[in-house]
């Protein structure tokens, strides 16, 4: 039986004008691993798509590369859950240090929430690593705490400026800095707390129609036993440093 145009446009996933979607891509200079002290040009993926304000999947909304969806969203509040796929780690980015694990991607499942008001904005993410599916996964929990404030300068350029805060769970902490006592490294048990605070910029300036020029800059400083362990501070640094630039369209 034929479709109506009214009926496609009313109820059809794939139609077009019930999509927000902005993709692009650029690079970015950051540490090989999370509380390296060596630098490194990475590719920079840039995805946020979302059907009717409802589900999405993107790579700027958490540390990977999510699918999830708005469970609640008005006026200035917005909750929401779903899937996270957080990259790892190779056992031959820290250099200087033997017998450390790699640690592998790991899928998480994540909550969120956000409350808006006018230039200011509180959000937070709560993040469960699912180990089993991986063997070297982590089994962590990581609770982001932020708060950002964004103004549009002019009719081409916004620019965002955000704090936070990062827990990370006993289970993270191992995962990603202990040390065994095979290593050359001291050895080292790493335990729960303030996984690190940060402060990043980030500027967009849409200089034709639909492509924006896409600027960012993140410091963090270790905190904990991030900050303390070899792996953070023998062979590491806990100041952490990145830089990235992209282009995007947007449709």
């Amino acid at each position: 039986m034929a479709t109506s145009g009214a009926q496609a446009q009313d109820g059809g996933f794939l139609e077009a004008s019930d999509w927000d979607v902005t993709i692009g891509g650029g690079a970015a200079f950051a540490p090989e691993y999370e509380g390296g002290d060596e630098y490194e040009v990475q590719l920079l993926p840039i995805i946020d798509a979302e059907w009717r304000d409802t589900v999405f999947i993107s790579t700027t909304r958490t540390d990977g590369i999510a699918v999830g969806g708005n469970a609640f969203r008005s006026g200035n509040v917005r909750l929401g859950g779903g899937l996270n796929w957080r990259f790892g780690r190779d056992d031959d980015d820290i250099e200087g240090a033997t017998n450390i694990p790699e640690v592998d991607g790991t899928a998480e499942m994540f909550l969120f929430g956000e409350i808006a008001f006018g230039y200011f904005k509180f959000d937070t993410t709560i993040s469960q690593g699912i180990a089993a599916i991986q063997d070297n996964a982590h089994g962590g929990l990581l609770v982001d705490v932020g708060f950002s404030v964004g103004a549009r300068v002019s009719p081409q350029l916004e620019l965002i400026a955000r704090l936070n805060g990062e827990y990370a769970s006993d289970n993270y902490m191992d995962t990603f800095f202990s040390v065994p006592a095979a290593s050359n490294l001291t050895q080292f048990d790493a335990g729960e707390g303030l996984k690190n605070v940060g402060l990043g910029f980030t500027a967009n300036y849409r200089f034709y129609e639909s492509i924006t020029l896409v600027g960012m800059a993140n410091y963090d400083l270790m905190g904990g036993d991030a900050a303390v362990s070899p792996l953070g501070d023998d062979v590491g640094n806990q100041h952490q440093f990145y830089l990235g630039v992209g282009v995007t369209y947007t449709f």
